[in-house]
């Protein structure tokens, strides 16, 4: 190489460097490490020195490898020398990973994104090192791993290694021993403040919703305090975009495999990645954001001067709903028990959110007089939604008959209306009792919906009834709903007629004389 192609090179290098983004600048800086700058700095020198290799050669400072004798210059030695020196640099810089050492910039980086506002650039640095830092917060390193285990945090510890054979000289050699190896705990407290820095932004967690959705499934990998608020923060923005993959998702995840099962495809990245494993769903607690936003969005409109659905439905069943955080977030919920039952998680899900939906509903459920009709199967949106509620709940309990007998959350313990929150069934069982029974007992509707929300009940008694392999289902759902779910209410009388009133108006002809004739005398036992 000569003056002018090292020149080259180095103007070459600089034209690089201005192209790249602001963010790619600001990660080069941190990527390269101390190998990198001696690889740098030698391979330097060693050009510069046969740049000048005559100058050193006059006084003595070359040594005598007469590799021209190979055909090998000062020239082609410089340029193989810078070659090597390149690929080195650019393949290690490439295969750059996260490491305890460099947090401490990483951190200082970050930092800097957030105060600049840069959350696209931030976006693209923090995402893919999930696994790298929550591995530096846990100190997941051999040194840190072997002092956890041999130092003894209590008497309680050494009396017990003491009972498995070892003793007590070796207890104090191994305490001693791990005592002088490294925590690393001040990498672990940094890696937890960078994690709090972009968590805790209220900026950021809007600015993904918006445009980067699915940084949440990277979200998710991390464990501290801030996570819970940054999920929250980030549900709310998500739900109150309705171009959002929120509703996208849902509106394209309706096609079902089997039974009541939804197929989920790949496309709907969020809810195959917590649904697809729904211990997923479970561990994280996908229920808890979209529930208490669904919460918070009906005392909202409790407050407004006019409530939308209490307007006529006109076509909010055909198209709008799937527009509607309320709609979709029962969908959500369909799509998240469904999957929990199929799988066998033995837990409930939260699918008691069903019940604080009803109430709140129930609540807000004014029609608007003079333009409602409520002869209607359903007069308002409201209506729909109660309908919604009691139809999913029937879904999840009706599954419980296609799924292995010896299943454990489809198996009913006890038919009385107490809780068994490893029973899916059985926990829908007792929300579909609060939810009848807040809707019969609120007087606020008419009896041609009550009766119709009344047959839904009464239809599932009888399937379920005429089940030979769920032999106590149909007597815990009619208890369930007899008792208005696991809740011991003090005026339950009222509820009570109106159940018997729906029961004379239900159509009884599809079903046995004798399964009838039982079911009434338990409507009736108090008359």
């Amino acid at each position: 190489m000569t003056f002018d192609s090292v020149l080259m090179f180095l103007t070459l290098l600089a034209a690089v460097y201005t192209i790249l983004p602001e963010y790619r600048r600001r990660e080069l800086k941190f990527r390269i490490g101390l190998g990198d700058i001696v690889i740098i700095a030698f391979s330097i020198l060693f050009v510069h020195y046969l740049l000048f290799f005559d100058v050193f050669k006059s006084i003595g400072l070359t040594p005598e490898l007469r590799l021209h004798r190979h055909g090998l210059t000062t020239k082609n030695i410089s340029y193989l020398a810078t070659l090597l020196a390149t690929c080195f640099v650019i393949i290690n810089i490439s295969r750059f990973r996260l490491n305890r050492n460099k947090i401490f910039s990483f951190k200082n980086l970050v930092s800097e994104l957030i105060e600049e506002g840069r959350y696209s650039d931030l976006v693209k640095i923090i995402y893919g090192r999930g696994q790298a830092i929550n591995k530096i917060v846990k100190s997941d390193y051999c040194l840190s791993n072997l002092r956890k285990k041999w130092q003894k945090r209590s008497l309680w510890e050494v009396v017990l290694d003491q009972k498995e054979g070892e003793s007590k000289k070796e207890s104090e050699i191994l305490n001693k021993f791990a005592e002088l190896l490294p925590t690393y705990k001040r990498h672990a407290d940094a890696a937890k403040e960078l994690i709090n820095l972009f968590l805790s932004n209220k900026g950021f967690a809007n600015y993904t919703a918006k445009l980067k959705p699915y940084f949440i499934i990277e979200v998710y990998h991390y464990e501290t305090f801030a996570t819970e608020d940054f999920i929250s923060r980030f549900y709310q923005a998500l739900l109150e975009n309705k171009s959002s993959i929120y509703y996208q998702e849902l509106k394209n995840n309706q096609n079902l495999v089997s039974g009541h099962r939804y197929a989920i495809s790949d496309e709907n990245r969020l809810l195959k990645y917590l649904f697809k494993d729904a211990r997923v769903g479970e561990k994280h607690g996908a229920w808890k954001p979209i529930g208490e936003y669904v919460i918070s969005y009906l005392d909202q409109l409790r407050k407004q001067q006019s409530d939308r659905y209490n307007l006529p439905m006109e076509d909010y069943s055909e198209g709008r709903k799937w527009e509607c955080p309320i709609y979709s977030s029962f969908h959500f919920f369909d799509v998240m028990v469904s999957e929990a039952l199929y799988q066998n998680i033995q837990w409930h899900m939260w699918l008691y959110y069903f019940p604080h939906f009803t109430k709140r509903i129930v609540r807000n459920s004014a029609p608007e007089s003079g333009y409602v009709d409520l002869s209607c199967e359903f007069p308002t949106p409201y209506h729909y939604l109660l309908y919604e509620q009691i139809s999913t709940l029937r879904n999840w309990i009706r599954e419980g008959l296609s799924l292995p007998q010896i299943q454990a959350n489809t198996v009913i313990e006890a038919t009385s209306p107490t809780h068994e929150n490893g029973c899916i069934p059985k926990s829908s069982m007792l929300a579909m009792g609060q939810c009848i029974y807040e809707i019969f007992a609120s007087r606020k509707f008419q009896s041609n919906f009550l009766n119709y929300l009344a047959s839904i009940v009464f239809d599932l008694y009888f399937d379920l009834k005429n089940d030979k392999n769920r032999p106590n289902y149909h007597e815990a759902l009619i208890n369930c709903i007899w008792a208005g779910g696991f809740r011991r209410y003090e005026n339950i009388t009222d509820y009570h007629k109106q159940l018997q009133e729906s029961w004379k108006d239900f159509d009884k002809i599809p079903h046995l004389s004798q399964d009838i004739e039982e079911l009434e005398i338990f409507l009736f036992r108090d008359i």
